[in-house]
């Protein structure tokens, strides 16, 4: 019978894939970025906030994804596209735990 995942008994190379694919899809989100103009090539604290926001996003998809137990394939490519849209994934995780924790006040 194999233990429970928790946050605590993650393999270490888990969370540095996770947060290391998703800080490079920031980096490259900001390149995209600033070759359509919408951003400065010279303005470091924009680039690390890109990046912080695609590595927090997809790290709260993937514990998501943990979370609802489904495969680590469906998980890697949920947070990759958390990664890719940042912010707005940020959003819609907060409206689904909204209606999750709604769904259980319901039952009570």
């Amino acid at each position: 019978m194999t233990p429970e995942k928790t946050p605590e008994n993650f393999n270490w190379i888990i969370y540095v894939s996770v947060i290391g694919l998703s800080a490079i899809v920031g980096f490259v989100s900001f390149v995209i970025r600033v070759k359509a103009g919408h951003a400065r090539s010279w303005n470091i604290v924009e680039m690390i906030a890109e990046i912080c926001t695609s590595a927090f996003a997809s790290g709260l998809i993937f514990y998501l994804c943990q979370w609802r137990n489904l495969e680590p394939l469906l998980t890697a490519i949920f947070s990759g596209i958390a990664a890719c849209i940042g912010s707005r994934s940020i959003m819609f995780f907060e409206q689904l735990m909204e209606s999750e924790f709604a769904q259980e006040r319901e039952k009570s």
